[in-house]
């Protein structure tokens, strides 16, 4: 699949790009770990149990090129997601 084409959870609005969580961490908080950055928030690391979330203050924009370029520090926010694979 081209990582630039609408797929079932996100489409493309002009230049914008959205995806869609839909099922969120839930549980017990295990640790909040918080990043500065010049003396800013830059990154917020939350952990569950066999799971994690990082926002990120920082946007994503597409180069000319086609690769991506982060934006630390910008007025959005990034969340990445760290999911444990479970045992079988």
């Amino acid at each position: 699949m081209n990582p630039w084409e609408p797929d079932k959870k996100g489409e493309i609005l002009d230049y914008c790009r959205t995806r869609e969580l839909q099922d969120h961490p839930s549980g017990l908080i295990t640790s909040i770990d918080v990043m500065m950055e010049a003396g800013d928030i830059a990154e917020v690391l939350i952990s569950f149990s066999g799971d994690s979330i990082l926002l990120v203050a920082g946007e994503v924009e597409e180069g000319f090129d086609g690769q991506l370029i982060v934006y630390r520090l910008d007025g959005s926010i990034l969340l990445l997601r760290n999911r444990e694979k479970k045992k079988k």
